[in-house]
């Protein structure tokens, strides 16, 4: 796809014309938003501006490294399972998940509804105005917000918790800076309480979010087939994504449904959880920025799972549920 050029818009982007914003060129990503690192065999290495030893992680890594390193204020990102999320931490920007639904769609669909649209910034500010321009009418969710510019003025309630979903512990200094920003938060007057991590199997989220993600890279082989006259192979598509589609087609019949049931339970749980706090507190990476490599695609497909649930620990569950977070 690296000469595709789309002849058309989506409802998102006609949202971004008409509040008079110039897009300036497509940002890297990771081969379809697979992966947590952006290092695409096509754009090659995006580098994290504060060390260029260092992964801008991903998927939306060329949206953070643009912003972190100061070639534009602003930059549209996506969010799948923690792909604004995870730049902006390793990239030291704002970077919010917007509720399922709340803004304009680009179009595109899963089996699955996991991808939220909006930004990277510099500022909460930024990030506030352009989600009142991009956000949209939701019978569930209510009216619109609107251009949010002051904080609540009432203490909030706050659960925090340290354990991955995966029941991995935060490094010594992603602990440490969880530790402060409760005190922060405590000195603010909030109530902060630490509770357990959410009851929900990581491993099951795991597996359900790339079983989600094989049946549609498969449907996008079987779309790009015919006009190849055979399947794609290595001069198309990455190591990783290649072994995800065989993978894929080994799973027993039913795979998919199972897997949709199981993410509609986790996501269940995760909004049991948090329905007696007005926020919930935890690191959005249990480890430092990884080196770049610890993340190629050109890696076994077993060993990048292992790195991605360690990586991604925190963030998917959201995307499941539904929920808004923010880094």
């Amino acid at each position: 796809f690296r000469h595709n050029i789309s002849s058309q818009g989506s409802d998102y982007s006609a949202r971004l014309d008409a509040a008079g914003l110039i897009p300036l060129g497509k940002t890297t990503t990771s081969e379809f938003g697979l992966l947590g690192s952006t290092e695409s065999l096509l754009s090659g290495l995006t580098l994290n501006p504060w060390n260029l030893a260092l992964s801008a992680t991903g998927s939306s890594g060329g949206a953070a490294a643009a912003v972190a390193s100061g070639m534009v204020p602003i930059a549209h990102a996506s969010d799948g399972g923690g792909s604004i999320r995870i730049p902006a931490s390793a990239c030291g920007l704002f970077g919010l998940k917007p509720s399922r639904g709340r803004c304009a769609s680009t179009g595109q669909q899963w089996v699955y509804d996991l991808l939220s649209e909006h930004c990277v910034t510099r500022s909460v500010r930024d990030s506030a105005l352009l989600l009142s321009l991009t956000e949209v009418d939701n019978a569930a969710l209510g009216p619109r917000v609107g251009y949010i510019q002051q904080p609540l003025t009432r203490p909030l309630r706050i659960a925090f918790y340290r354990q991955t979903l995966m029941g991995q512990e935060p490094s010594a200094q992603v602990m440490q800076a969880l530790m402060h920003t409760v005190q922060l938060c405590e000195s603010l007057g909030h109530a902060l309480h630490e509770v357990a991590a959410p009851p929900v199997s990581g491993q099951a989220v795991s597996d359900g979010f790339f079983t989600i993600a094989g049946i549609g890279m498969t449907q996008l082989v079987a779309m790009m087939s015919p006009l190849l006259g055979r399947a794609p192979g290595p001069s198309e598509l990455e190591p990783f994504t290649l072994e995800l589609i065989d993978w894929f087609s080994s799973l027993p019949e039913g795979a998919v449904a199972r897997a949709v049931s199981d993410l509609d339970a986790a996501g269940m749980q995760l909004r049991s959880f948090v329905s007696g706090y007005d926020a919930v507190l935890c690191p959005t990476m249990p480890i430092l920025p990884p080196a770049l490599g610890t993340l190629s695609p050109t890696l076994g497909r077993k060993l990048l799972l292992t790195r991605t649930e360690e990586l991604a620990g925190y963030t998917p569950i959201h995307n499941i549920a539904g929920l808004p977070a923010m880094s």
